[in-house]
């Protein structure tokens, strides 16, 4: 669990954003658009001073696309986009950030339900749609975003049912944080093996010697 810090968020604010937050694809409408913030409430389970600041938030487009089928006939399809947004407001740069989404039942039973994602995740939870993904680094002010879509027309009250999002950060970025050197110094009793081997081997020759000069004698 050492070098492994984990957070928790409680929502800060709901409230709407302007739609160019979030660009939608070619000839979609708009239908709305809100966001979650999350702000950290937890201090870290591993008791390690650091400085660790870092704000999550959520952000949902619903819009539809008018195509023409081969008929002629306009067909309608609507979507839900969610963007999952990271920012470190610390002074260090934070290594390996794990974000976890889990993805309520209205938006998603299965993994193959979504698509479009910017940023491939680094896995899924067995049993459940738990989104999971990998930043390598994160700098100081720098922001880290993953979104995905599902073919879904979702009312913003689906952002109710999201969990916090989880964040765990597996190394901070400082220098401590690099794996120091360390001089082993040589064990006594490994260095005595060969002194005791090189005595023994003495001694056995020593008396072989001593009896077969005895036997010549005899002899």
């Amino acid at each position: 669990m050492r070098g492994a810090w984990l957070f928790l968020f409680a929502v800060f604010a709901l409230a709407p954003l302007a739609a160019a937050d979030m660009p939608l694809p070619a000839g979609a409408t708009l239908i709305f658009n809100e966001t979650q913030i999350y702000t950290k409430r937890l201090a870290p389970l591993v008791c390690q001073e650091m400085d660790i600041d870092v704000t999550v938030w959520r952000e949902m487009n619903t819009y539809n696309i008018t195509t023409t089928d081969r008929f002629g006939k306009k067909v309608v399809k609507n979507y839900s986009t969610f963007k999952v947004t990271i920012k470190n407001n610390g002074n260090v740069s934070l290594k390996n950030i794990l974000l976890k989404e889990r993805l309520p039942g209205a938006v998603a039973q299965r993994p193959d339900e979504l698509m479009n994602f910017t940023v491939p995740p680094s896995g899924f939870e067995q049993g459940s749609v738990v989104v999971t993904w990998l930043f390598d680094n994160v700098d100081p002010g720098e922001e880290k975003e993953a979104s995905y879509t599902v073919e879904k027309e979702l009312d913003k009250q689906v952002l109710n049912e999201f969990e916090a999002p989880q964040v765990v950060v597996l190394q901070q970025g400082a220098a401590s944080a690099t794996p120091l050197a360390v001089e082993e110094e040589p064990e006594t009793e490994n260095n005595l093996i060969p002194i005791a081997i090189g005595a023994l081997i003495i001694a056995v020759g020593g008396a072989l010697f001593y009896f077969i000069r005895k036997a010549q004698s005899s002899a």
